[in-house]
């Protein structure tokens, strides 16, 4: 199992600190095995939003990874494959299509209680016929 922890790369690239609700961070513990069937291999992400994260992770990806054959994720989370420039990258996010929004209409601070919250960790997975490589 392989830990990592997340960085921003805009951020990273100009030395910008980060404050209040701009400040997440997330820890990534990712595994590769055999299966579900003979010839295909199971990535599997726990992503964990770190405590002192100031709002919850809606939205990540994770390069570089194999073409998936399919992606699994949590309740109300839609996984992708290719994201603008990067084409190696799998990026999930939520689609929460059961929460109202709230009724002042500011949809810039809206959060989904299907964020991965602070301190919380969910689960997604990707499938894909390439084995794991160094």
């Amino acid at each position: 199992m392989t830990v990592s922890k997340s960085r921003v790369l805009n951020a990273d690239s100009t030395r910008t600190v980060l404050s209040g609700r701009q400040r997440i961070g997330i820890s990534v513990r990712s595994s590769a095995t055999l299966g579900p069937e003979p010839g295909y291999y199971t990535y599997t992400y726990q992503i964990t939003s770190e405590r002192s994260s100031g709002v919850g992770v809606s939205v990540f990806g994770i390069a570089p990874v194999p073409p998936p054959d399919s992606m699994t994720a949590p309740d109300q989370w839609m996984g992708g494959y290719e994201y603008e420039e990067n084409d190696r990258a799998a990026v999930w996010a939520v689609l929460d299509t059961i929460t109202p929004p709230p009724l002042d209409k500011n949809l810039m601070d809206w959060s989904s209680p299907y964020e991965i919250q602070p301190n919380e960790t969910k689960t997604f997975t990707l499938v894909s016929r390439r084995p794991p490589t160094r």
